[in-house]
């Protein structure tokens, strides 16, 4: 079994007491995930721990490729433009999940500036982000140059969004997870792949964070049973809550909304309960969760914190 909780980070904003009398106000300053780490399985007496310190929270890189001409010929892609990070943190199946990870690395790690044109010959075109696996007319266009006053850096401002980047994510979970398909999947093996995930990501165009839950659901397609995941936006005053959901998804909220009412840091609020959840759930007999536990914060693409705690 997995605890994962995940949440916006709020904190005090400095510039609202300029005024003197103005009541301050609360800000979103990244994000935070707080986790366990054992690895458990079903057995005949139930959840049954074999492994502890698997880190369940990722950091993956993102790069953005710019492409490189030699005058008016476009030759390959060679320098990053844009580099930076998101985390991804899942619960359930561990082979699944790190089929999951490994695409989405992959996805994320080569996407391409390249060029669009307009639907109509009249009509401007753009430059767009693509993947490296879709087709790019800067490689298929094998006879075309290109003017030397187009792809500049600053026609890429702002050119990778938050949006994008989810994007990307979705696609690359439910393409990994899309091979099942073949296997006549039945709803025991459907059941023992089950896995959510929950993404961070800072987006470069505006600066802010956005959270992000992806929960594996069904549906049958030509007969056959289909698994796929539909990303759903977690909102500032709401925490993402994976594994023992059922459980503990209310007492989680409360603690956030307790932490925003005392100005108190919601992540070490939520990374306190964990600890508190843990030594309850040790205390009743279960290891469905346990330590080593894990607290990481996330900023504008950098981990600024990673706290680990191994004992009680």
């Amino acid at each position: 079994m997995t605890l994962i909780i995940a949440g916006y980070e709020i904190k005090e904003d400095p510039w609202s007491k300029v005024w003197g009398d103005m009541e301050s106000e609360l800000g979103v300053d990244g994000l935070f995930a707080v986790a366990d780490s054992v690895i458990t399985v079903m057995g005949s007496n139930g959840v049954t721990p074999i492994l502890s310190g698997l880190r369940k929270i990722h950091p993956v890189a993102i790069k953005l490729w710019k492409p490189y001409f030699v005058r008016e010929d476009f030759r390959d892609y060679f320098e990053v433009y844009l580099e930076s990070n998101c985390f991804i943190a899942f619960a359930g199946s561990t082979l699944i999940a790190s089929h999951v990870l490994n695409n989405i690395t992959e996805h994320l790690s080569k996407l391409q500036i390249s060029y669009q044109y307009g639907p109509n010959s009249d009509e401007p075109g753009k430059y767009i982000v693509q993947m490296h696996c879709q087709e790019n007319i800067l490689k298929s266009a094998q006879n075309m140059t290109w003017s030397t006053e187009m792809f500049l850096d600053r026609h890429y401002d702002k050119i990778i969004t938050a949006e994008y980047i989810l994007d990307i994510i979705e696609y690359s979970i439910n393409k990994a997870i899309s091979s099942a398909r073949k296997y006549q999947l039945t709803p025991e093996s459907i059941k023992n792949m089950h896995t959510e995930f929950i993404a961070g990501v800072h987006c470069p165009a505006t600066n802010q964070h956005q959270l992000y839950v992806y929960r594996m659901d069904k549906r049958l397609v030509d007969g056959m049973l289909e698994v796929f995941v539909k990303g759903e936006k977690i909102l500032e005053n709401k925490v993402a809550v994976i594994g023992m959901r059922k459980q503990f998804e209310d007492k989680a909220q409360k603690h956030f909304e307790d932490a925003l009412n005392t100005k108190v840091s919601p992540g070490d609020a939520l990374y306190k309960f964990l600890n508190k959840t843990i030594d309850e759930v040790s205390e009743s007999g279960s290891f469905a969760i346990d330590r080593p536990s894990v607290y990481t914060t996330f900023k504008e693409g950098i981990f600024k914190k990673d706290i680990v705690t191994r004992n009680k």
